[in-house]
């Protein structure tokens, strides 16, 4: 009988060793409850799990992670004993999240480098909690990651993400470079919508739209241009260029085209232009403010819809020798007179409030030939007449080539009285100092006033053929944009300064 050399058994010990290693290779490290001995006892964390009413809970899972761990390993993994307690051996040095199990209910310490070891830390297990929401910046496909918790998830093609069974308290949202701190409630769901963009969360429903702004404005057409004023949710006041805006009706959701005019990042204030749908029918205007997602392109209510040229005065006019000017307007070819002393203020009672005052009676602008052109429909102001400032006051007019008024927008007191070369209409209106604008809208013939894109009266004379504008005569009156545009002619905005308008968001204070 032969019998094996030292060197043939050691080499077979050590092979077994190896495959038991290797079987072991993977698996969470479990601790016996109760705790440990040695030196791994100086070390040691010490937790107590009781139930709903008090008691020590038996059996309860408690798995160690490092807080800040992105993997679904577990460090080590201790079960309690009868008396509801669980020793783990953990570094000082790391930061360390503990997530407890027992059937429906969970909980969860925190156990900080330097805290003292010697102390057992009690925890009430409690329902678990829920987390849904959507997640705005990234694309579909993108995983979602609960640091400490070893738990991920994947945006769907809504950006939407959901995570159920989580222990209650502060939970610590990462995905890509961001990363989020939110508070869960035992056995409810905690719906959010975040954007990567702002490093905010905001509370609610994720399928429900961030802000609803209802019936602002009234009685508002088909393809109407409507300038809107609002305050944006803290969640999206760093990503203002990326606001959506949906009318919602009877015919379903329809993605608005949005121009933002000015924007105050301190009081989160924003005014926008949009344009409601060609197929809209009259009535009210429900709005609802969203953030475009990853890959949605916002367009432009200009754009394509026959728009001949527009003036936002966002930025200061220049010195042109004795007088204000706006460098778009100084090109070759265009044609404006500042005719009465203008000058740029803001005003510290209102953040948009920025534009051009004037400080005589005399016409504030005038706009020539080169400026208004035959084919001209539409003439959009926006501005306000200051406090004090309650006499008769001109706000527009149109007029012929002999420079003859075809149209005329006065304010007398509490009345708009509009008038052309055929016929005149008047109108109640309280007399403010709010920001309002007013358009002129032709189609054929036939002239309406729009006062903040209501309708209030009309003129029919097939005669009003523009060829010069005239702005704001008589009294201190404030005006911060001019539009003109024009039905059959479709040309590039040139804003002041010559910038793309795509790029004209300057803050306004």
């Amino acid at each position: 009988m032969m019998t094996a050399s030292p060197i043939l058994v050691r080499r077979l010990f050590a092979l077994l060793c190896g495959l038991v290693l290797a079987g072991s290779c993977g698996r969470d490290r479990m601790v016996a409850a109760g705790g440990t001995s040695g030196a791994e006892a100086e070390n040691a964390v010490s937790a107590r799990v009781v139930g709903l009413d008090g008691s020590p809970v038996r059996g309860a899972l408690v798995k160690a992670r490092a807080s800040t761990s992105l993997s679904d390993s577990v460090h080590l993994v201790a079960a309690t004993d009868s008396a509801g307690l669980a020793v783990l051996p953990l570094s000082a040095a790391v930061d360390w999240r503990l997530d407890v199990a027992s059937d429906t209910f969970a909980a969860q310490i925190s156990i900080h480098p330097g805290e003292d070891r010697s102390v057992v830390r009690s925890v009430s297990l409690a329902r678990r909690a829920h987390l849904s929401g959507r997640l705005l910046g990234l694309r579909p496909g993108s995983v979602v990651r609960l640091a400490g918790l070893g738990r991920s998830a994947t945006l769907d093609s809504g950006l939407h993400f959901g995570f159920s069974d989580l222990p209650s308290g502060q939970v610590d949202l990462r995905a890509a470079e961001a990363s989020w701190v939110l508070t869960l409630v035992p056995g409810d769901t905690l719906r959010v919508s975040l954007d990567t963009a702002s490093r905010g969360s905001l509370a609610g429903d994720p399928a429900e739209l961030l802000l609803h702004a209802q019936n602002l404005p009234q009685s508002v057409g088909a393809d109407a241009l409507v300038s809107l004023e609002f305050q944006v949710p803290a969640a999206l006041a760093g990503s203002v260029t990326r606001l959506k805006l949906v009318a919602k009706g009877p015919q379903g959701d329809m993605v608005l085209p949005v121009q933002i005019a000015a924007w105050d990042p301190l009081s989160r204030k924003v005014r926008l232009w949009t344009r409601t749908g060609t197929q809209a029918g009259g009535g009210s205007l429900v709005l609802a403010l969203d953030t475009l997602g990853s890959g949605e392109v916002a367009s432009n209510p200009f754009r394509g819809r026959g728009m001949a040229n527009s003036v936002l005065f966002s930025l200061a006019p220049t010195k042109n020798g004795t007088s204000d000017s706006w460098e778009n307007f100084t090109q070759s070819g265009r044609d404006l007179v500042v005719t009465s002393t203008v000058a740029w203020q803001t005003d510290a009672t209102d953040p948009l409030g920025s534009g051009i005052v004037s400080s005589d009676q005399s016409q504030m602008l005038l706009l020539g030939r080169n400026l208004v052109t035959a084919d001209l429909s539409r003439v959009s102001v926006r501005l306000r007449f200051l406090s004090g400032w309650q006499r008769w006051a001109r706000i527009l007019q149109i007029s012929d080539t002999a420079g003859l008024p075809l149209v005329q927008l006065v304010r007398n007191g509490d009345t708009l009285v509009s008038s052309g070369t055929r016929s005149s209409s008047a109108v109640f209106v309280k007399s403010d100092t709010l920001w309002h604008t007013y358009t002129w809208e032709r189609t054929g013939s036939q002239w309406r006033l729009l006062v903040d894109a209501r309708h209030l009266l009309g003129i029919d004379d097939p005669a009003i053929v523009p060829a010069s504008i005239g702005l704001a005569e008589g009294g201190r009156i404030r005006m911060s944009e001019l539009m003109l545009w024009a039905d059959t002619t479709v040309r590039e905005m040139i804003p002041v300064g010559g910038q793309a308008v795509s790029t004209v968001v300057a803050p306004v204070r």
